[in-house]
């Protein structure tokens, strides 16, 4: 999008030639009028691209729809918008030409401006969030952070006001270069230390800790004291007896350096030289001082140990935050009153001789802070004056450079906030967002409802009511790898792009009382009106009956398409069984308590009077009723599962009509057996209701073995180890029940489908298991791209599969919370694991689907569910029944 050492001669004379009729006819574009073409008019406009080539002028009108933004190194809008059209060098060498010459004198070569001669209704600002890594040799996303405002003001870059633009770009780039200088200022206070050094902290707080240093050395240096004091008088009471008595003539640690006992501020040395008295006072100390410090004659104990007296000088006390911004007077004060802390350290014996090689009772002070080794109460105040005014001026001056710099930043701000700048206002109407990388991704949008006030946001075949702060959240970028590619705008000076939507909104269809107009706004004649009044009813009409007829098709379709039953497990080699047989092959299930029904009640024909078929019904069914007291899984036959549910009395006999109802050659040829095969089929060809219930729970009875089937293989494939397949078969086995339990369109007093006790306890450990093993793989594997697709194809619908019932809480003691949780937390570890490159890129694939941004579930219906084999199906009750057992067991 942007023109790189054009020939913009030939430009020029080409568009002085062909450029006119080009121009003439799209004057209406240019000039602002309407075209007649409405994607013209709405999406299109006009900007004028103008500069020099090579000291030559050029200067040419453009069609532009959508406008490319760059995103790297920007961190809003209307930054983009400036490197967009603002003057820029065509090539490098046009910068050269301006070295060393002043700005006055100034010749731009190479160079070009971009002015918006006409802006659409429609603004349509595409972002370049792809850009190829040369160092990685691959495309990219760029995630970049970039803000864009609710309302946009689009004056500085029309083409009226080059003028006024062009003069306060240079004064924002004066400001920028001031915020610069301001800004490196700054940091060499907040970053302070050698330019090679990489380690540099504020300079306030070096100060600070210099000061708590010396200070620590005061309170330590008073503790050392008083510990030697106290070994004194032991000292002395153990030889002589009594206490010794206080001396006054003590030895003064001094520091290594002689120190002023008062000094007077630099400021002020003129009055050092010319005040007697604060010299003699000088005087005065500093012999005191040599005096306490002139060697003494020391004492030699019986024990061989010498004493040796200490005094101990007061320690100034710790300061508060107020005084630490007061100044430090420079004279030695004493405070009698002050005892120097001693909590801070512990006295401890010393294990080893005294201080003449005697035994070792003495104290010791160890401090648990640095501290200096000597230092006086005259340098420590020395110390405390000039640190505490350092630092309240450079407190002072950091307060300055930040004022200096948000009044900076808010004329920057400002700039272009002038009423005469805002006629051109754009609202913001629809962003598209973008979620995933260069290769793959996912894509949706949001747009504003002018009439309802809200955000809405299109994802898929969803639209659900969203905020401006959401919107904001998942469009500007800068988190994970979500962020918008492009923004539509709205000139809000244009309200009749609304107007349609309006009346479609506030419109009562089909003649409910909303006045007809034509296209040109004026009233139809009342004749008229009723016609087109009446030919909307008739139109609504034929849409009723039109979508009547679809549903109805749709039904039909799902009839034929249900009675296709895929069997056995082999793919490539399928037996389908139509509708009709579905029926049969649910008999079969049960025609072993049909036929000793039957047979006995034949039997008794011989001596007693054949019973009615009400009556052989009411016999089977008690049977059936007898084994459903054992077990209510109602895998056992159809009329167990029909008593289990709960379903009407009426669905029931026309199921054991159905089961009556077949080829029992030795039932058929005795009288009775006869009869009630023909009262069985009179009664099967009454349809209505009752039949289509029965129908539907025919294929309810198909999926619930269906999903059994699938928890036996799943439970069976996790004891085998192999973790994979069994997540892939129990969340395929979840959602064929799930479906079915949530399934309302029937009379029975239960659900339809199996209790899921068991089913998510296997599926727990399995995914469990299944995730440490991909993970433990991804860590293994050099070239971890089967890892990443196992996570796609079987471990990510397990996890929609967990947030799906952890957002409709279907788990009370919280398991799938807890279990996704570990699942994700297992891969979020390896964000701290150095890896290639390449592994990296998978790793990334691999977090954005395990841990996407929000909560959204896809649960996708399988396909080509498979039937269990004959054998299967004969033994899925009882090898259901034996893991429920061992679940059970597991629990108890």
């Amino acid at each position: 999008e942007v023109e790189k050492c054009d020939k913009e001669k030939e430009v020029v004379k080409e568009e002085e030639g062909e450029g006119r009729g080009r121009h003439k006819e799209e004057e209406g574009v240019g000039g602002g009028g309407s075209t007649g073409n409405p994607m013209f008019d709405l999406f299109y406009g006009r900007v004028r691209i103008e500069g020099k080539n090579q000291g030559n002028i050029f200067n040419r009108e453009e069609q532009f729809g959508q406008l490319p933004l760059q995103v790297n190194n920007f961190s809003n809008i209307h930054d983009s918008l400036e490197a967009c059209t603002a003057h820029e060098y065509i090539d490098a060498s046009s910068q050269s030409d301006l070295q060393n010459v002043p700005q006055q004198l100034a010749v731009r070569k190479s160079g070009q401006e971009r002015w918006f001669m006409k802006l659409p209704p429609v603004l349509f600002f595409e972002l370049s969030r792809f850009q190829y890594n040369q160092e990685k040799r691959m495309a990219e996303k760029v995630n970049d952070f970039l803000d864009f405002p609710e309302v946009i003001y689009m004056d500085r870059y029309m083409e009226s006001n080059k003028l006024s633009t062009r003069t306060k770009r240079e004064e924002v780039k004066k400001l920028k270069e001031e915020k610069e200088m301001l800004n490196r200022e700054l940091q060499s206070y907040l970053q302070y230390g050698n330019q090679s050094s990489s380690h540099k902290i504020p300079l306030v707080s070096i100060l600070s800790g210099t000061l708590q240093f010396a200070r620590s050395g005061m309170a330590a240096g008073s503790a050392v004291a008083a510990s030697a004091a106290a070994c004194d008088d032991v000292a002395a009471q153990e030889v002589e007896g009594r206490s010794p008595a206080p001396s006054s003539h003590s030895m003064q640690v001094d520091s290594p350096c002689s120190s002023p006992v008062s000094l007077t501020p630099a400021s002020s040395t003129t009055n050092l030289a010319t005040t007697t008295a604060s010299t003699t006072q000088a005087q005065s100390l500093a012999a005191a001082i040599t005096a306490a410090t002139a060697p003494q004659q020391l004492k030699t104990l019986p024990d061989g140990s010498v004493q040796i007296p200490i005094r101990i000088e007061r320690a100034t006390p710790p300061p508060t935050d107020k005084q630490l911004d007061q100044p430090t007077p420079m004279e030695v004060e004493s405070d009698e009153s002050y005892t120097a802390p001693q909590a801070d350290v512990a006295p401890k014996p010393l294990t080893g001789g005294g201080v003449g090689g005697g035994r070792g009772d003495g104290l010791v002070i160890m401090p648990q802070v640095p501290a200096p080794k000597h230092i006086t109460e005259v340098e420590l105040k020395v110390l405390s004056s000039c640190l505490t005014r350092w630092r309240k001026e450079i407190e002072e001056e950091l307060s300055t450079l930040r004022a200096a710099l948000d009044k900076v930043e808010e004329r920057i701000a400002t700039m272009y906030t002038k009423p005469e700048l805002r006629s051109h206002e754009y609202r913001l109407h629809a962003v598209m967002v973008h979620e995933g990388d260069v290769n793959q991704g996912h894509y949706w949008a949001y747009v504003y409802d002018l009439e309802r006030k809200v955000w809405l946001k299109f994802n898929d075949n969803t639209v659900t009511e969203s905020s401006y702060e959401a919107m904001k959240t998942e469009s500007v970028g800068g988190r994970l790898s979500t962020s918008a590619y492009s923004m539509i705008y709205i000139d809000t000076s244009r309200p009749d792009l609304f107007e349609d939507d309006a009346v479609a909104a506030n419109a009562v269809p089909f003649g409910g009382g909303m006045k007809t107009t034509a296209a040109n706004g004026s009233p139809l004649p009342e004749d008229l009106e009723q016609y087109v009044l009446g030919d909307n009813k008739a139109f609504a009409a034929e849409i009723l009956a039109w979508q009547e007829q679809q549903l109805e098709k749709k039904h039909e379709l799902e009839m034929s398409e249900a009675g296709k039953v895929l069997i056995g497990d082999d793919p490539e080699v399928q037996i389908i069984e139509t509708k009709n047989d579905l029926k049969r092959s649910h008999a079969q299930l049960a025609e072993g308590i049909v036929i000793k029904i039957l047979r006995d009640n034949v039997s008794k024909c011989i001596t007693e009077a054949p019973k009615s078929l009400g009556e052989v019904k009411n016999d089977i069914c008690a049977l059936v009723q007898k084994r459903c007291q054992q077990t209510d899984e109602g895998l056992d036959n159809f009329l167990s599962y029909l008593i289990c549910v709960g379903c009407e009395k009426e669905v029931v006999g026309r199921a054991l009509a159905e089961h009556i109802d077949q080829p029992f050659q030795d039932i058929a040829n005795s009288n009775a057996g006869r009869q009630w095969l023909k009262e069985a089929r009179e009664e099967l060809r009454v349809g209505g209701a009752v039949a289509k219930e029965t129908h539907r729970l025919h294929w309810a009875y198909h999926n619930y073995r269906i999903a059994a089937h699938y928890f036996v293989l799943g439970v069976e494939r996790y004891n085998d180890g192999k973790y994979e397949e069994a997540v892939d078969l129990l969340t395929t086995a979840y959602i064929v029940n799930d479906k079915l339990a949530n399934d309302n369109k029937h009379s029975c007093q239960k659900n339809l489908g199996m209790p899921t006790r068991g089913l998510m306890k296997y599926f727990h450990i399995a995914v469990e298991s299944l995730n440490s093993d991909l993970v433990q793989q991804f860590q293994s594997k050099p070239n971890p791209r089967e890892v990443a697709q196992s996570v796609s194809k079987v471990l990510v619908p397990a996890i929609h599969l967990l947030q799906h019932r952890t957002n409709n809480k279907c788990d009370p003691g919280n398991r799938d919370a807890e279990l996704l949780e570990t699942v994700r937390g297992r891969w979020c570890a390896l964000l701290e694991t150095p890896m290639p490159a390449d592994k990296h890129e998978h790793w990334s694939t691999v977090f954005n689907k395990v841990v996407p941004d929000d909560n959204s579930v896809i649960m996708n219906q399988p396909t080509d569910l498979r039937y269990p084999s004959e054998a299967e199906d004969l033994q899925l009750a009882n090898k259901f029944r034996n893991i429920m057992q061992a679940v059970l067991k597991e629990d108890s």
